[in-house]
């Protein structure tokens, strides 16, 4: 047998999904190779000035995409660095749940990003998708 999700079960899906979680966003700083057995201890989580790890908000309710997947985007969240000091490379960012355990990770395409002085910034609209198994 394969397993199918037709789109509006992708949609009911994720639409539960984002009632029931309070995913937590975090910026990572090592390169890392991210896949199936992958853990949030892989992710050498940011550190520099003024940084702390956000919980997101404002998910929005799920929509098919042309690429035949559903998907949800939460609000913009915004990493300031508050002041000048140790240099930090962003390579992307990872999402956690409330104990701590990785629910998914992205890299960022143009990294690693420089981090280095004060007022420097980074935005991360965290985006989730689910697609069916053929």
């Amino acid at each position: 047998m394969s397993l199918i999700v037709p789109d509006v079960g992708e949609i009911q899906l994720l639409n539960l999904l984002r009632l029931a979680w309070s995913p937590t966003i975090r910026l990572f700083t090592n390169p890392v190779t991210i896949g199936p057995s992958s853990v949030a201890a892989d992710f050498l989580e940011a550190t520099f000035p003024g940084y702390a790890a956000v919980l997101s908000s404002g998910w929005t309710f799920p929509s098919s995409e042309a690429t035949g997947r559903a998907a949800t985007s939460a609000n913009q969240v915004l990493f300031t660095r508050a002041s000048n000091g140790s240099p930090a490379q962003i390579y992307g960012y990872f999402v956690t749940d409330g104990m701590g355990n990785l629910l998914w990770a992205e890299t960022d395409p143009n990294g690693p990003v420089p981090f280095n002085g004060a007022g420097n910034e980074y935005r991360v609209v965290p985006r989730f998708t689910l697609k069916s198994e053929f």
